[in-house]
């Protein structure tokens, strides 16, 4: 409890302005994020004529594999059991307890994505955590935004990039090299369909891409503003 009221937000510096009352400070963070997850258009370099590396047909097939449930277990073991739960309000401890009864449920979920490209509605909600970067912060970018995901979604993103790549280096001996994008940096940058043109140029199947296009694009996020949730 002392955690939370110490990250609580009591006023925020907007343009200069201190912004109090948690209805004006809701609002501020929520045009803060709503200006930074607009899509800006603006002109992308032409990859028609860009060399990439191409995937092999031995990795395309790889990456479309059926999800096994060995493998589906051993993503959630790896999962932090004490981390804090996303919107599912459910974390991976419990989940770990309760695995004999529930796996059958993650099971049909992950073979509805797998089969029909399609992801439960709320599986891939969001709470963004603002955590003070400083003592005493007093703008927006004292804060560092941090997600928390629910658990389905979190098991079927840890399987279906993350783990593939380690498995797979690991089985080729290969060095490997992984790295995170700033959550906030991300949704900077990254136009979704530029993204799926370049997946596209490296040879992934049209399959693969789509299940990358229905993760990206059904994401939704809630700001937790002192605690309380706000879209």
């Amino acid at each position: 409890m002392s955690s939370r009221r110490g990250n609580a937000i009591s006023n925020i510096v907007v343009d200069n302005v201190i912004v109090e009352g948690v209805p004006n400070i809701r609002e501020a963070v929520f045009k803060h994020f709503e200006n930074h997850f607009r899509s800006v258009n603006i002109a992308r370099p032409n990859i028609a004529n860009l060399q990439f590396k191409f995937i092999s047909d031995a990795d395309a097939y790889y990456l479309e594999r059926p999800f096994a449930e060995d493998e589906v277990k051993q993503a959630v073991w790896e999962c932090d059991s004490l981390k804090s739960p996303g919107p599912d309000g459910v974390n991976f401890g419990f989940i770990k307890e309760l695995w004999m009864d529930v796996k059958n449920d993650f099971m049909r979920f992950l073979l509805e994505f797998y089969s029909n490209n399609r992801l439960v509605k709320g599986s891939n909600c969001t709470f963004i955590v603002l955590i003070p970067k400083v003592a005493n912060p007093r703008k927006m970018s004292d804060f560092r935004p941090i997600s928390l995901v629910g658990c389905m979604y979190k098991i079927l993103d840890d399987i279906l990039i993350a783990n593939e790549a380690v498995d797979d280096a690991k089985k080729r001996k290969k060095e490997l090299l992984l790295f995170k994008v700033d959550f906030e940096k991300v949704y900077d940058s990254v136009d979704w369909k530029y993204l799926e043109s370049v997946m596209g140029k490296m040879g992934f199947s049209y399959k693969w891409r789509r299940w990358i296009m229905t993760c990206v694009s059904s994401a939704t996020a809630s700001v937790l503003v002192n605690g309380s949730p706000m879209m």
